[in-house]
């Protein structure tokens, strides 16, 4: 994909956030607030070369996502990420003295929006709990480049999206996560997803499996951030401000954000 297209991309997926945080809005002030979210974790690969991280390197399947979020009632979140970061894998046929050992490296930029739902909000008749479990499901875009080694001399066998464009696939991220309100602006959270990508070259090898995908495991910490004149009110989650400062009934639907 052309670098040229990304910022058009970022906006395209935190547009609908910033449009839809005017939702219930009066005189100007917003229905709640926006998180901005960073975590850290492990990818693991599922595809043709899916036997461990390639060369047994667990920080080749390393990566990191920024995320801005938005709240909507009690129990719906919007949420666009920017997710950069590494797949691989190895695989070892046949026996004995004859083994055909191989490994690809992936770089990768996956831009999605999500919808997650919290399930402690909507299941029970605590809207403000500081402990969440949510589920989500996003759509977006999944840009590679990637190369398959044979592991016995490192020589590249195949490579994708090295001839100075890398390849762009459609994305399907699902997943559960689990949170925890610690203080009025930050929110701390356990995640794992899987990632369906429209693709069967993540691992430069076409092979006999149709459809690549990969997990995402991570940690991370969301600062929560009131959108309204007075930064200096107590709440807990996301509240419903006046341009008075003047709190209203609280809005806890981003105390789960991912």
């Amino acid at each position: 994909m052309n670098s040229k297209y990304i910022p058009v991309i970022i906006s395209l997926l935190i547009l609908p956030i910033v449009g839809f945080s005017q939702v219930n809005s009066k005189d100007g002030n917003t229905s709640s607030a926006m998180g901005i979210g960073f975590d850290v974790g492990i990818t693991s690969f599922y595809g043709d070369i899916d036997e461990g991280p390639a060369q047994g390197d667990i920080m080749n399947n390393l990566a990191f996502r920024a995320s801005v979020c938005k709240g909507f009632g009690s129990w719906f979140i919007l949420e666009g990420q920017l997710l950069v970061g590494n797949l691989s894998g190895e695989k070892k046929r046949g026996q004995g003295e004859i083994i055909n050992y191989q490994y690809f490296k992936t770089e990768f930029i996956e831009y999605s929006l999500n919808a997650d739902i919290n399930l402690i909000s909507l299941l029970s008749k605590n809207h403000t709990p500081k402990f969440n479990v949510c589920v989500d499901v996003g759509a977006g875009v999944f840009t590679f480049k990637s190369k398959l080694y044979d592991g016995n001399d490192d020589s590249v066998i195949e490579s994708n999206g090295y001839d100075g464009k890398s390849s762009a696939e459609v994305v399907f991220p699902f997943g559960i996560k689990v949170g925890y309100n610690i203080s009025n602006h930050f929110y701390v959270l356990a995640q794992t997803s899987s990632r369906m990508v429209n693709s069967d070259m993540l691992d430069s090898d076409p092979g006999n499996n149709n459809r690549d995908y990969y997990n995402y495991t991570s940690v991370g910490l969301i600062y929560k951030i009131p959108l309204t004149s007075s930064s200096k009110s107590s709440y807990r989650g996301y509240g419903h401000y006046s341009n008075k400062t003047k709190r209203k009934k609280s809005n806890p639907a981003c105390a789960t954000f991912n």
